[in-house]
């Protein structure tokens, strides 16, 4: 955490900049069935051809603004995930330089590789999936609510009803699947090392004639991991 929260300082103006084109984003993704609405309501019911006109013209709009902030909170996630990465990786790879012997053979040289290289990758990945999968939920139902609230209060508060629902939901998943993430995670250092072995002692295997027993063993850990 402290390293994130360093990263979000060194970096405020970037992630907001990025919070703010994904609540243009999605803020024109839900207005456009609302116009929708106001056409079928107010032009095609009441044939009022100059409504159409404004309000398609008016959606043209809103749908072009909707657009260019997804294709730039895109870009700029994606530079925030790298970013943030490459300060990660940097980081724990000073920290693995002043660990001691004991503490090296403690961690094991696969789960140390796995922790500079896959897992890095792997909060970058969670890092995009914030900006692109995560943080729309929350900023939807908020939207959701408001709009929903102008429309009818007792439709907005099913829409907040709903969310509290499914945020309850997701809390329980998610405490559900840490067990099985920690096991995932055991698993991956394991096969690293199985495979670091095998490729440091490539020579030695052929020597002794001992393919078979190594593919078994290797074949086992991937089985083990998937």
């Amino acid at each position: 955490m402290k390293l994130v929260k360093q990263f979000i300082r060194q970096n405020l103006s970037l992630v907001l900049g990025t919070l703010f084109l994904l609540l243009i984003q999605l803020t024109a993704t839900l207005y456009i069935p609302y116009l929708v609405a106001h056409i079928v309501d107010d032009g095609i019911l009441a044939n009022n051809l100059n409504t159409i006109y404004s309000l398609g013209l008016e959606m043209l709009f809103v749908a072009i603004i909707g657009v260019i902030a997804a294709v730039a909170c895109s870009y700029y996630s994606s530079l925030i995930a790298t970013r943030f990465g490459t300060d990660l990786r940097l980081q724990v790879f000073k920290k693995v330089q002043v660990l001691s012997v004991k503490d090296v053979e403690d961690y094991g040289t696969s789960s140390l590789v796995s922790r500079i290289t896959s897992d890095v990758v792997n909060i970058q990945q969670v890092v995009v999936m914030l900006f692109q999968m995560i943080l729309p939920g929350p900023l939807i139902g908020i939207v959701c609510v408001i709009m929903s609230y102008m429309i009818s209060p007792t439709l907005g508060l099913v829409a907040l009803m709903s969310i509290l629902v499914f945020l309850g939901a997701a809390i329980i998943v998610t405490k559900r699947a840490v067990p099985y993430m920690n096991a995932i995670q055991y698993y991956l250092d394991r096969m690293i090392l199985v495979l670091r072995e095998f490729f440091v002692g490539v020579r030695i295997i052929r020597a002794f004639d001992n393919s078979e027993y190594e593919q078994k063993r290797t074949d086992k850990t991937f089985e083990d991991h998937a």
